[in-house]
């Protein structure tokens, strides 16, 4: 896919190597998870209409107008990957997830 070949802006920084996530790699949601529109949720939560094709077909709700959030067990493709504070943000995508803060993992 062309995912396989993307390389992002921050692809060799030391968030991507240090959190253990790594962009073009495909990991598991290991719970429900939202989608926001920024790394941290500080950022709004985007809405199902606002997701890709395969994002929507991830969310719980299938209303363009509700919140999104990946079911658990949804497959992800890292875009990018950020450091804030505690928390490690993935960018897929559809948006933005947390993939783990502090010692909880809800990415693998």
């Amino acid at each position: 896919t062309w995912l396989a070949n993307y390389k992002s802006p921050n692809s060799g920084s030391s968030a991507s190597s240090s959190s253990g996530y790594r962009v073009g790699s495909t990991y598991t949601l290991k719970k429900a998870m939202k989608v926001r529109s920024g790394a941290g949720t500080g950022y709004a939560q985007k809405r199902v209409n606002q997701l890709t094709a395969g994002g929507k077909r991830a969310a719980t709700s299938t209303k363009g107008s509700a919140g999104a959030v990946f079911k658990a067990g949804t497959r992800v493709t890292v875009q990018q990957v950020k450091t804030v504070g505690s928390a490690v943000w993935i960018k897929v995508p559809s948006g933005w997830i947390c993939a783990k803060t502090g010692s909880k993992v809800y990415v693998a």
